[in-house]
């Protein structure tokens, strides 16, 4: 009932605040669903669909070596099978929500991965990756960017040059559909994507909302940076 009680008050008063102050309330509703359940917290399906996100990365070439950012790590959903699969300390993990984060060292200390030097950031809210050094391999965002606004989305999606390695992959989740709010998710069609990727010189790839013949409840996409190449 208090997820109920959260999810319509945030219905009405999401939409009437600013991008800063969003951010706010939607972290402190992150911390209140963590506290209650660090499953729940991040949409869910917790086991089933952290090992199909990890299996989409595999299909999309990750390897042990590569460096990897979660953006938006939550408790782990993922993260938890890139962090075993990666070599030492190629795993950094960032979200804004503190009680999460918290969640995800207890899953890091559960499923014995701190030989794996796992490095988690809290961080502010930066959508420019300005919070960690480094150009990463594959940069993994699972269910962040049905939470942003558009020109959040977009400003996040500029910086993403600065951010990947030049073979590079940005991966992510979104909910389609076009541009509604329900209170807990926005929803974006694809050509917005497509549209903002071309804008900034990037190859944008949509590939469906079933990994292995499961649906995932999002559509999954990938970013690439244009090389000599093409």
């Amino acid at each position: 009932m208090i997820l109920t009680a959260i999810r319509r008050t945030a219905s009405v008063l999401y939409p009437l605040f600013p991008d800063k102050l969003y951010l706010r309330a939607y972290t402190l509703g992150s911390n209140v669903h963590a506290a209650i359940d660090r499953s729940a917290a991040v949409g869910g399906r917790w086991d089933e669909v952290g090992a199909l996100l990890f299996s989409a990365l595999r299909a999309q070439g990750l390897q042990p070596g590569h460096a990897f950012l979660d953006f938006g790590c939550g408790s782990l959903r993922v993260g938890r099978h890139v962090i075993a699969y990666l070599d030492d300390g190629r795993y950094v993990g960032a979200d804004m929500a503190g009680n999460l984060l918290n969640a995800a060292r207890d899953v890091v200390a559960e499923d014995g991965l701190e030989s794996k030097r796992p490095r988690l950031i809290k961080t502010k809210g930066e959508l420019d990756f300005s919070f960690v050094d480094g150009r990463f391999d594959y940069i993994f965002a699972g269910s962040v960017f049905s939470h942003l606004r558009r020109e959040m989305i977009a400003e996040c999606m500029s910086h993403l040059k600065d951010a990947l390695s030049p073979e590079g992959v940005f991966l992510f989740t979104f909910l389609e559909g076009e541009g509604e709010f329900n209170g807990t998710a926005f929803r974006q069609p694809w050509s917005f994507y497509e549209t903002q990727a071309q804008e900034l010189g990037l190859i944008a790839e949509r590939h469906g909302d079933e990994i292995d013949g499961e649906r995932l409840g999002q559509t999954l996409a990938a970013i690439r940076l244009r090389t000599s190449a093409n």
